[in-house]
């Protein structure tokens, strides 16, 4: 993927997570006070564990694992799974497309 493809990808997701939140969903990244929102970028197994548990029920949920798929070499958790999570699913995937 390119970076505009990121930027673009990126761009949707945001705005979906705004529309989402305009409507009164809670968006559990966002919802987060400001010290523990390091989680969602932290490299820690444990730290990426709890950041990936809270995105469970997030209304964007979906989505945000299609980004994070689509952008496996982004940091973070994204969709409720953490970067190696991530990576693994989409080498299945790429394995399973190549079959």
């Amino acid at each position: 993927m390119t970076d505009d493809e990121l930027e673009h990808d990126h761009a949707a997701l945001m705005r979906t997570l705004d529309r989402l939140e305009g409507g009164g969903a809670r968006i559990p990244c966002r919802a987060a006070p400001v010290r523990s929102s390091v989680i969602w970028i932290s490299e820690d197994p444990a730290e990426q564990a709890v950041a990936a548990a809270r995105c469970q029920g997030c209304p964007a949920l979906e989505e945000c694992d299609r980004f994070g798929l689509a952008h496996t070499r982004e940091g973070g958790v994204w969709g409720g799974r953490t970067v190696a999570e991530r990576r693994a699913v989409a080498r299945r995937l790429r394995r399973a497309s190549a079959a």
